[in-house]
């Protein structure tokens, strides 16, 4: 239940520096699109004095375009993300393990080498694992939060509150595990697989 907790107080706090900095980025927006509009008048010339924009209204264009820049990298992350999972699902070859895909309809895998190595009470506990993940759709929160991460990625706290909310998800499936032990035993075997094939 602390972890519960835990995990509501990151998505409070990640949920008011969104909120803030949804916040900054309309007021640099109106002022960008003030000092455009009064840059050019209707009908007018913009050449008298002032040509040369003054450090404020360059201060204002620059977080603008910092703002921009950051949407555009958050899309990317989205669509490699999809593209990843979507790949992923088709492959042929696996990474050992056992981990929860899918956005709205999760679904567990578990990689054959697992369900041919692991003994029955190592498998069992990382379906309930994963099955934690999936009743939560903690996929789905991880691309939103990673999503804004990289939408934010100038401010460091959302770095900070992404990699602690992953954490308390995956403390907080780990506790629905009754067996612990042969959930450990799993994850040591899974990692010294990972750990030949990538030597």
């Amino acid at each position: 239940m602390e972890t519960r907790r835990i995990k509501h107080r990151i998505i409070i706090t990640l949920a008011l520096v969104v909120g803030a900095m949804l916040t900054v980025e309309g007021l640099i927006w109106r002022a960008a699109g003030q000092m455009l509009s009064s840059a050019h008048p209707v009908g007018g010339c913009a050449c008298s004095g002032g040509a040369l924009l003054a450090w404020s209204e360059w201060t204002i264009l620059g977080l603008a375009g910092l703002f921009v820049l950051g949407w555009i990298v958050g899309l990317g992350y989205v669509v490699a993300a999809l593209w990843r999972t979507r790949h992923l699902t088709r492959a042929a070859r696996l990474p050992c393990g056992a981990f929860t895909i899918g956005l709205l309809r999760p679904r567990i895998v578990i990689c054959p080498h697992c369900v041919l190595t692991l003994t029955t009470e190592e498998r069992a506990a990382m379906l309930a694992h994963e099955q934690h993940h999936a009743r939560h759709y903690d996929p789905l929160k991880f691309l939103v939060l990673e999503t804004l991460r990289v939408v934010f990625f100038f401010v460091p706290l959302m770095r900070a509150l992404t990699r602690l909310y992953r954490t308390a998800a995956e403390i907080e499936a780990d506790e629905t595990v009754s067996d612990r032990a042969a959930l450990g035993n799993a994850l040591l075997r899974v990692v010294e697989v990972q750990t030949t094939f990538a030597a």
